[in-house]
């Protein structure tokens, strides 16, 4: 088996480009993790998850958190788990609204993004107490 098809597979999602660029670079880097795409989850945009076959989606909801927030609801019936990138309790409690279930800080290590990606595409909880 190619170690391509071993790596989790990671979609990223953000309004802001540079964070989205920024997020690529870290996560790439990082073992067992491999970037299938980056999008800004807009309103104009639906996700495009049949196109990427993401295993798990990182978003960052701290640029325009309400806008951010609202775009969660773009998600599909039954997506991949979906690990929200939050710097406020408000910015968790609005993904929480929006059923989102997985959080860390938007301040955390590339290690700590890559373990909690991995946690979570292994169906495990994912809760960063200092954004919760």
């Amino acid at each position: 088996m190619s170690d391509e098809l071993t790596k989790v597979r990671v979609l990223i999602v953000s309004l802001d480009r540079l964070s989205r660029a920024g997020l690529a670079v870290e996560l790439d880097q990082q073992p067992g993790l491999v970037v299938v795409g980056q999008i800004s989850g807009d309103e104009d945009s639906s996700l495009p998850l049949g196109v990427y076959d993401p295993d798990v989606i990182v978003w960052d909801v701290s640029w325009e958190t309400t806008t951010a927030s609202r775009n969660l609801g773009l998600l599909p019936k039954n997506p991949p788990p979906v690990l929200i990138l939050a710097t406020t309790e408000e910015q968790t409690t609005s993904a929480r609204l929006a059923g989102m279930k997985a959080f860390i800080s938007r301040n955390a290590s590339p290690d700590a993004l890559a373990a909690a990606l991995n946690a979570l595409s292994h169906g495990l909880v994912v809760i960063d107490p200092t954004v919760s």
